[in-house]
């Protein structure tokens, strides 16, 4: 089984697979990039905040970003990231 590999329930309670790509830090949030495992052709990502339950600090719940600012600020760390990792690849 691939560890990148994790699964999601929605609040109606279905469950959905997706890739962990990476986690990007931002104003003191984390933020998780994933994309759909479900669907081969899938070319958007999703971007889900972390958020830690203060009386279980082992349990964390990915919740949905609302404010399109910061998920244009996330994606582009995102893929900077990505870029810089293909320029390491190709020297």
């Amino acid at each position: 089984m691939n560890e990148d590999i994790i699964k999601l329930t929605d609040d109606d309670g279905n469950e959905c697979s997706f890739e962990l790509l990476d986690f990007v830090g931002y104003q003191e949030e984390t933020y998780a990039v994933l994309l759909p495992a479900d669907d081969e052709d899938a070319e958007e990502v999703v971007i889900l905040r972390i958020e830690q339950d203060n009386d279980d600090p082992d349990n964390e719940t990915l919740c949905s970003v609302e404010d399109d600012a910061v998920l244009e600020a996330v994606f582009k760390i995102f893929m900077e990231r990505v870029e810089e990792e293909e320029a390491d690849e190709e020297e």
